[in-house]
Parts: structure tokens; sequence; C-alpha cells
């Protein structure tokens, strides 16, 4: 999800074509993860990702739109990464959350600037990316109430269609969201391993559905 800085001297190219509206996503990750939505500006984007700064407004019409693009982007590889670990698992076990839980870590720890970009911005720098905020904790309590019928069929007296049911699925997916900017540099939880983070983050998970 992040770009590589590209050397002063190489020349600009032209963005319009569909190929660099992906190289400018790329960039604007890496420079909304820098600097925030307020201190950034298409300037930097543009040198970020090589082109013209009327290259990237072909693409984007305010900084806004791309700050949305980017948002959505990085959910996306973020919910292909817990999608495609749950793969092959049953449904709602203990296994598929196990899956899921470490799938969201690593890739926290694979994507560091994608993930500050995403936890440091929220609840939202624009409209737009509130709303697409609202809408990822929205598939992903879909799916913890998928591990609470799991954990009912198991003998857990928590229903998923109990208040207690809608704060377990709620609380484990506020888990997950609330550890990426704990791990960011110079958070509290970022001198801990990776291996040990999962492991809590595992413990913790499985204890809020299954008991």
């Amino acid at each position: 999800m992040t770009a590589q800085a590209v050397p002063d001297d190489e020349p600009r190219r032209a963005a319009h074509r569909p190929s660099r509206r992906l190289d400018i996503i790329t960039a604007a990750i890496e420079v909304f993860s820098e600097k925030g939505f307020a201190e950034a500006s298409i300037t930097d984007v543009a040198e970020k990702a090589n082109v013209v700064v009327s290259g990237v407004y072909y693409h984007f019409e305010t900084k806004a739109k791309l700050f949305d693009a980017a948002i959505a982007a990085v959910y996306e590889s973020l919910d292909l990464a817990v999608e495609q670990a749950r793969l092959g698992q049953e449904p709602g076990s203990s296994e598929a959350l196990r899956c899921a839980i470490h799938a969201g870590n690593r890739w926290a720890e694979d994507h560091p600037r994608a993930s500050k970009m995403l936890y440091s911005q929220l609840p939202g720098a624009t409209p737009g990316s509130a709303r697409l905020r609202v809408e990822h904790e929205a598939r992903h309590v879909s799916a913890a109430y998928g591990y609470l019928q799991g954990a009912a069929a198991l003998g857990s007296p928590t229903s998923p269609d109990s208040p207690a049911g809608e704060l377990a699925a709620r609380t484990l997916v506020h888990l997950m969201i609330s550890v990426m900017p704990l791990r960011l540099e110079g958070g509290p939880l970022s001198r801990r391993s990776p291996k040990s983070l999962d492991a809590s983050l595992q413990a913790v998970g499985h204890h809020i559905v299954f008991g």
C-alpha cells in the first residue's frame, strides 16, 4: 500500500493514464500518513507520485476526494486480508476467528503507513471517510455475529440476538480497531513483539466470543 520516494531528478510523468491513478493513491497514503489530512497538499502527493499537479486533479477533483479514495483502498486491502484468512475455515468457528485476528494484526504490521493513515484520522477527516468507516465496521460486526452464533452452538450462554450479543460483537470489532493506533511508533504497545501482541489479541478476542 505504500510507495517508495522517487528521486528528484527523475522527470515528472503524465498522470492521465488509468494506471497512474493507482500510483497517485499509493503516494497519497504515504503523504497523508506522514502529514495528516489538514497539512498534506495535492502538491505533496504529486511530488511523491512523480507526476504533475494537474495530473492529480485529472483523477481527483479535490483533496477530500483523493483522501476518500486512499481510505477506501486501505479498507479494501485490510478487508481482503481478513476475508482470505477466513477462507477454508468453518464459518463462526474459533479457528476462523483466530485466523481473522491474526490476519488483521499481520496486516497492520505489514502496512504501517496505511495503518497510521487509517487510524490516526478517525473518526473521519471528511464526510466520505466517516461513511467508509461506518461501512467497514458494519461488515466486521456482521462477521462477529457469525462467531457468536458458532459459540452459541457450542453452548455459550450469550445469544447473538441479545443485547449482550450485540455488545460482544461490537466490542470484538472495536478491540481490533483500538489496538491499531496503540501499536504505532510511540504508542503504548509499540514495543510489544508482533507475536506477543497477536497472542494477547487472540486471548482477549476468544474470551469476548467464547467466554
